[in-house]
């Protein structure tokens, strides 16, 4: 027990450590956007369960203890009449580790052209747009490891930058009184600079560490309870809060909270629905809703995946 208080303890340090740098700027901020329903829905609070498709963007490391090949699709309506599409698979090989993938474009749709008096002449177009590859790998059936190598690409008009990334994590899954904990690390966005014409600017590197509890388990009912830190080089301190009920594998409600330093969001809640079929093929359809700032619309994301 006491190595495990030891290990959280380190983790949420190097956070709030990490966290005392001051902010600054970045490009491809897109990358701070999470697009799956279900960790939306926990208010991003993912990083010590990532038991998804959707670790391959949170937190590599959890396709570590993924056993079934996955299929998925995402879509949300961000702000602005934005929206963003993404596509992920996850295929394990006994003895080798897991592989995942995931392709992700957001589109701005067109916006209207200004010269430098005010005048409108046109419109253009931009877009941004990321592919990933994951792996992950059980270093013993407690401890797993991950890690992601993605190409960031981004065109505004006839301009256009890229660059390549990469995601390291690590989980840490063990039992405390018969019930579940886990305890994750994510690093995210280490890579190289936008440069549209000379200069360029660094995407947004975020450090993270995460806790995930089973507050109550049962065959029929299951609470988890989540709480991440975490901050990037373009922010401050956030922290992130989520909780799902689920009832057995066919439902599951869920809520979180976004705080710190968040522009747009802050509350969320979500559902999500599971049918496994006679052969053992699971169906997931999960929705999140997130609360904005006045400003803009409250966003809806929605996200199915297909497991065999």
């Amino acid at each position: 027990m006491k190595k495990l208080f030891s290990i959280v303890a380190i983790l949420l340090l190097g956070t709030v450590v990490f966290a005392g740098s001051s902010a600054g700027t970045a490009a491809a901020t897109f990358l701070k956007i999470e697009l799956g329903a279900k960790p939306s829905a926990l208010g991003d609070a993912f990083i010590g369960l990532a038991d998804d498709f959707n670790a391959i963007r949170l937190n590599p490391s959890g396709l570590a203890f993924m056993d079934q090949g996955t299929v998925a699709f995402s879509h949300m309506n961000w702000i602005a009449d934005t929206q963003i599409t993404s596509a992920s698979a996850v295929y394990s090989m006994e003895g080798i580790g897991t592989f995942g993938f995931t392709w992700l474009s957001l589109g701005y749709g067109d916006i209207p052209r200004t010269d430098e008096t005010g005048v409108t002449d046109g419109t253009f177009t931009a877009s941004d747009s990321m592919f990933a590859l994951a792996y992950g790998r059980e270093i013993n059936e407690a401890f797993g490891i991950g890690a992601v190598m993605k190409y960031i690409s981004s065109t505004i008009d006839s301009y256009s930058a890229g660059t390549v990334a990469i995601d390291v994590g690590g989980l840490y899954k063990v039992q405390v009184a018969d019930r579940p904990l886990g305890i994750g690390l994510s690093i995210r966005n280490v890579g190289g600079q936008m440069t549209y014409e000379s200069e360029g600017d660094p995407i947004p590197m975020y450090f993270g560490a995460g806790v995930s509890y089973g507050a109550m388990v049962s065959d029929t009912n299951n609470v988890i309870v989540l709480l991440d830190l975490g901050k990037s080089t373009d922010t401050d301190l956030k922290f992130n809060i989520g909780a799902e009920y689920s009832f057995k594998d066919y439902l599951a409600i869920r809520l979180g909270y976004k705080g710190g330093d968040y522009d747009v969001e802050g509350f969320s809640g979500g559902l999500g629905a599971g049918y496994t079929l006679e052969n053992g093929m699971k169906l997931n359809l999960d929705y999140a809703y997130g609360s904005t700032i006045e400003a803009f619309d409250n966003v809806h994301r929605i996200s199915f995946a297909f497991s065999f």
